[in-house]
């Protein structure tokens, strides 16, 4: 899934005078573009500042399967132009790898935080146990039929948001250009949504009562 991810860093990486986790090169690039404004210095800064931050959202979303694909780009796409747009206003000695990191680290923080649970798939039964249910395995492809079906059992202006977040997977900011809604109303009609999922009969049946 992340292999074009991969092969993207190792591709552009390539072009850096120095490996991508050489700090120390980092800052001085950074202090010499800081001192000297040239277009070649700060063609390396962006250059490694991009490899840098695909690279550590990358570790994040390959670590936890929970995240969905689709906003990886978008976290990476948002933090570059967040660095890019304020590091003009650091100090030239500041060690710029470093506060990086730290910037990476807080909007990847602020993702995981605000980003509301994506429905879990139901945990695998060892074989014999006395709860499985061999008339209801738990392909894939039911699971999507079952909660597609709840979906629909959802009132109206709950419907879109619902499926696009919950099984398409796409960021809040998509979905807000597309129904053109608020993120804060996206978000409240997922969270009402999320609640009656829980209470569909269909899905606590193959999730269990109290999933």
């Amino acid at each position: 899934m992340y292999a074009d991810h991969l092969h993207s860093i190792q591709a552009l990486a390539a072009h850096l005078p120095y490996h991508l986790l050489d700090t120390d090169r980092a800052n001085e690039t950074f202090a010499t573009w800081c001192r000297e404004r040239s277009a070649q210095s700060l063609e390396t800064l962006d250059l490694w500042t991009y490899c840098f931050v695909h690279r550590y959202f990358l570790i994040k979303f390959m670590k936890d399967a929970a995240y969905p694909p689709a906003d990886l780009d978008e976290l990476i796409d948002t933090t570059f132009k967040k660095i890019a747009k304020h590091r003009a206003a650091l100090p030239c000695d500041t060690r710029y790898a470093s506060w990086v990191s730290v910037i990476c680290k807080n909007t990847f923080l602020n993702y995981a935080t605000r980003r509301p649970p994506l429905l879990p798939l139901p945990p695998t039964l060892p074989a014999g146990s006395p709860q499985a249910d061999p008339f209801a395995p738990h392909e894939p492809a039911l699971v999507t039929h079952l909660v597609l079906r709840a979906i629909d059992r959802l009132p109206p202006a709950l419907r879109d948001v619902t499926r696009m977040r919950l099984l398409e997977q796409r960021s809040y900011e998509e979905i807000g250009r597309r129904l053109k809604r608020p993120l804060p109303t996206l978000r409240a009609y997922l969270n009402k949504a999320l609640k009656r999922l829980r209470k569909d009969p269909g899905l606590r049946r193959l999730y269990g009562k109290d999933w």
